[in-house]
């Protein structure tokens, strides 16, 4: 998990991530380290940054998968075509997540993981415009906001 955030970082780690990197440094020495130079099998991209797209395509082993997550300002790529041809890359977006809902929900029900340790906000729906500030602005430490009816 790499975030430029350290409470973000710190509850990876809580959560059960094996590594918190934090992107203010260089993204590709860090993984570099921590796996031996063999890199990353899936990278996903979820912040929305050109920049840390291009780090996927750096930090991805040859043969390996990136997904898109984020929502990005521009609509053209700048990262390097050669780099995605040479090392086989597939690079995979998802706008909706329809498709992982039956996943996630069997996932949820398991009760393999908390979902609810995600949830860092709970807000009356009279206070819904609260919430989107507090995610858009990433103000008081947010992961989700649940909206109670």
């Amino acid at each position: 998990m790499a975030d430029i955030d350290d409470w973000r970082l710190e509850r990876a780690t809580a959560l059960g991530a094996t590594a918190a990197i934090n992107a203010r440094g260089d993204v590709f020495e860090q993984i570099q380290a921590l796996t031996g130079a063999n890199f990353i099998d899936a990278t996903i991209e979820a912040s929305g940054s050109m920049e840390a797209t291009n780090q996927a395509v750096k930090i991805t082993r040859r043969g390996g998968t990136i997904v898109l997550l984020g929502l990005y300002e521009k609509t053209e790529f700048t990262y390097s075509l050669l780099d995605v041809l040479m090392k086989e890359l597939t690079v995979t977006g998802s706008y909706d997540y329809a498709n992982v809902f039956p996943r996630s929900l069997a996932l949820m029900a398991s009760r393999k993981f908390d979902a609810n340790s995600l949830i860092t906000h709970h807000l009356p729906i009279e206070e819904i415009e609260k919430g989107f500030t507090i995610i858009d602005k990433k103000t008081d430490h947010v992961l989700k906001v649940l909206v109670h009816p």
